[in-house]
């Protein structure tokens, strides 16, 4: 039996909030909108509109599946991060709206500069962060690093989609052992590492602990075991002027801030809308 699409989501959205889903508002558009291939606005003005007996199906599996906890975008198979729509699915993190704060200050900084500009992304995952500074960075030259070649597709299919593949060399490796020749060549190192402590698992909220790739989320004890390494070795392949941008903890600021100040001047931490530290940046000091 068919029903309007506007009822429907009325529906959908107090299912969803008497399970206890977080914004069931915001899951029930995404999902539906993916299926009916309506935007948001259209959803509800639909009460002319009707969603047929398949479609009513497969809203109700993805709701059942986003009650369990699983993320809206390994539902529906894609996100948005930065204006680019990426391919999304279990090999990798769903990005989050606070790396988009990492990729405008790096965008920044990148536009203040002339000539050919050579950027890395270090456990680049979906290409979220390359594939947004290529796009909107006219003649950026990206490498991207991974160490999971199934990862590595995906972020190639992603870049392709965008039309971006062209100025994006993915190089498959451990952070940067896939750039073995390439020291000092880059204008900037950017990562959005795994920072999250061995100890926080039961901290995370069940859509990120239990769905989530673990690799991508836990880095030691501490969480800095990887941002350690970015911060050691970034050095090595960075211009005279380069810089390090990367994402971090929230309890993490301090501890950076003391890292970096070693190999880099004018330190800068960044707070994401919540107030919380989010992303360093460090410039190369000189010799």
């Amino acid at each position: 039996m068919s029903d309007t699409v506007s009822n429907f989501l009325s529906g959908m959205i107090r299912t969803l909030r008497e399970n206890g889903v977080f914004e069931p508002n915001v899951s029930a558009e995404r999902i539906l909108s993916a299926i009916t291939g309506l935007n948001r606005a259209e959803l509800y003005s639909g009460t002319d509109k009707l969603i047929y007996p398949p479609q009513i199906h497969s809203a109700k599996a993805a709701m059942e599946r986003r009650i369990k906890g699983e993320p809206v975008a390994y539902i529906i198979g894609e996100c948005e991060f930065y204006n680019v729509i990426l391919k999304i699915d279990k090999r990798v993190l769903v990005p989050r709206p606070e790396t988009e704060i990492l990729v405008d200050e790096v965008i920044k900084y990148l536009r203040e500069r002339h000539g050919p500009l050579r950027v890395v992304d270090i456990g680049t995952g979906s290409g979220n962060i390359a594939i947004s500074l290529a796009y909107n960075v006219p003649d950026l030259q990206v490498a991207a690093t991974d160490i999971d070649a199934a990862v590595l597709e995906l972020a190639q299919e992603n870049a392709e989609a965008m039309k971006v593949s062209g100025r994006i060399d993915f190089r498959m490796g451990e952070l940067f052992a896939p750039l073995l020749g390439d020291a000092g060549q880059f204008d900037a190192v950017v990562s959005n590492p795994p920072y999250v402590g061995d100890d926080e698992m039961e901290l995370l909220p069940i859509e990120v602990g239990k769905f989530e790739p673990h690799r991508a989320l836990f880095a030691g004890i501490d969480g800095l075991a990887i941002i350690k390494r970015l911060i050691e070795e970034a050095p090595v392949y960075l211009k005279e002027d380069g810089f390090l941008a990367i994402e971090i903890g929230y309890d993490q600021e301090a501890a950076v801030r003391h890292l970096m100040n070693f190999n880099f001047r004018n330190v800068r931490i960044i707070a994401d809308l919540a107030g919380k530290p989010r992303v360093a940046i460090g410039f190369m000091r000189k010799l």
